[in-house]
């Protein structure tokens, strides 16, 4: 009986290493890439359009044939054909990032309006149509912004995910005193809000040949009540003219923060957020120089909130090797992605550049 039992142990025992030293192999699930259209597009920003193919992370990049064509629709009505931006094929995004995209504008003469429907159709060569419509939602206005000094420090998060350039990241000191903001605005009853926090700034840099030109770009900034806002990535593309292709604050790539009015529905509400000084933003810009600060309420749709608040939850799980795949929201029909806008409104404050 001794031995048998021995030998029971001896069985098991082989097997046990033999199960630790087997490799087993497998394959992910093979699938075909997926035609998408991202255009998330506020008023303050040049529209664009970007036409991609969505993947699996191991697949290779698939490029879309450049004969693709996007137009949009106005209450049902064709409204103008977008143009296809040549330029962004060799830009440094395109290189930095490897996009295997198409990017399209309109004319910016064409305007939106807010409270009409608009469509937009993508027609890629060997896909379906793709089509997606939205609604631009009617701007929440800002009922105050008032500021003060803080004494206290930006978050640890803030320092982990500061703006930055396309192509390096411009040194946005947040050196105390801080600027504390309180941005309060009415929050229209009986209907679901969603909203966006934004902080541009805009300044006139004096170069050493008498010549000036204008530091116009987006700041990063820190919720007063929260480590772990949820927020989602802005690309700045300002409208102005960019009359120095150095200037390295006029294309910023930063966070804001998203949210809904799920707890305060039709009440006056206040959002409190932290920025640097001035001086802390644009450094060695002259004495008589102005500077001003331009708080944006932005009034995200439906749609447009969703989709990035499914891409934050991405961004949060993509270092958890054992997350659960997320499905991203979408209003692309046969395709992937977004089609939305938001409306957008604005108060400034000027500040002495030195502060």
């Amino acid at each position: 009986m001794k031995n048998k039992y021995l030998r029971w142990i001896n069985f098991l025992t082989s097997l046990i290493i033999i199960s630790c030293e087997t490799s087993l192999e497998f394959e992910l699930p093979k699938n075909d890439p997926v035609p998408a259209i991202l255009a998330s597009n506020d008023p303050d920003c040049v529209f664009q359009v970007r036409v991609t193919m969505a993947k699996p992370f191991q697949d290779s990049i698939v490029k879309v044939n450049g004969s693709c064509s996007v137009s949009i629709f106005e209450d049902g009505n064709f409204f103008t054909e977008l143009s296809l931006d040549t330029s962004s094929f060799e830009s440094i995004q395109d290189k930095f990032r490897g996009y295997p995209q198409r990017i399209f504008i309109k004319d910016p003469g064409i305007k939106f309006t807010e409270g009409k429907e608009y469509k937009i159709t993508a027609n890629i060569p060997g896909y379906h149509l793709l089509s997606a419509t939205t609604s631009i939602p009617s701007a929440v206005k800002i009922k105050s912004v008032s500021w003060q000094e803080y004494e206290g420090t930006m978050p640890q998060w803030y320092w982990e995910s500061t703006v930055e350039t396309l192509a390096s990241p411009p040194l946005h000191n947040a050196i105390p005193p801080l600027i504390e903001w309180t941005i309060t605005f009415d929050d229209p009853p009986l209907i679901k809000n969603y909203y966006r926090i934004g902080v541009g700034f805009r300044g006139i840099v004096h170069k050493v040949d008498d010549n000036y030109f204008y530091a116009d770009g987006k700041t990063q900034y820190a919720p007063t009540n929260s480590n772990d806002p949820t927020f989602m990535y802005v690309i700045n593309r300002s409208s102005e003219t960019n009359p120095d292709p150095d200037n390295k604050y006029y294309t910023v790539l930063t966070k804001e923060i998203i949210f809904s009015d799920y707890n305060f529905d039709g009440t006056v509400y206040s959002v409190r957020i932290l920025t640097p000084r001035p001086s802390n933003i644009i450094q060695n810009a002259d004495t008589n120089s102005f500077f001003k600060y331009i708080i944006n309420l932005y009034s995200l749709s439906e749609d447009y909130y969703k989709y990035w608040l499914d891409r934050y939850h991405v961004e949060k799980l993509s270092k958890d090797p054992f997350a659960e795949p997320l499905r991203i929201h979408s209003n692309i029909s046969n395709g992937a992605g977004i089609f939305a806008f938001s409306s957008l409104d604005t108060d400034t404050v000027q500040m002495d550049i030195n502060y």
